[in-house]
């Protein structure tokens, strides 16, 4: 059922109904990408992309619209979106996106970029793609020995059974912030 704008923008916490006009008149509102400045102007929340300074509004729809963040994930949080510890996880670090998953892992207590997205077709296409390179940068105790380097050239396999993918090992001259 169409609403006034001002109507929907009030009820969905952004502004006031008198604040919501200004926002309207100011052509910070779109309608199906189209922008809105004409009072009285009708919507229906139900069908109606309805955006306020680009964001959308009406929570029924935020499914169909797909987000991509890309988090400097800290150290301490879980790639996963459940966790039966109850330990932190990165999905918790980006609140108001909607239902977001993390594309890939990175281990509890590292620290890197990760993906996280609400769009399953994104995530299968870069995990599951050989074109795309995972770069890591890894800190050891010591210097790893030439058949260690080898065995990660090649791909080794894990105590749980999964083999890894051959590995491109590119060694970093030690500095102050990486040695």
């Amino acid at each position: 059922m169409q609403e006034r704008l001002q109507k929907l923008i009030a009820q969905a916490g952004i502004a006031s109904r008198r604040a919501s006009e200004e926002l309207i008149v100011s052509g910070e509102v779109t309608v199906n990408g189209k922008i809105v400045t004409e009072l009285g102007t009708k919507a229906d929340p139900e069908k109606d992309h309805i955006k306020v300074h680009g964001r959308l509004i009406n929570t029924k729809l935020q499914k169909r619209e797909d987000a991509h963040v890309l988090l400097n994930k800290p150290k301490g949080y879980l790639s996963s979106v459940s966790d039966p510890e109850r330990r932190p996880l990165v999905t918790d670090l980006v609140k108001g996106y909607g239902k977001l998953h993390p594309v890939g892992r990175l281990d509890f207590n590292t620290e890197g970029l990760i993906i996280l997205t609400n769009d399953g077709s994104f995530t299968n296409t870069v995990t599951a793609s050989k074109t795309i390179p995972k770069v890591y940068q890894v800190k050891t105790k010591g210097i790893p020995t030439e058949v260690a380097i080898r065995k990660l050239q090649r791909g080794l396999r894990l105590e749980d059974g999964f083999k890894t993918a051959p590995a491109d090992i590119k060694q970093l001259t030690p500095t102050d912030k990486n040695g």
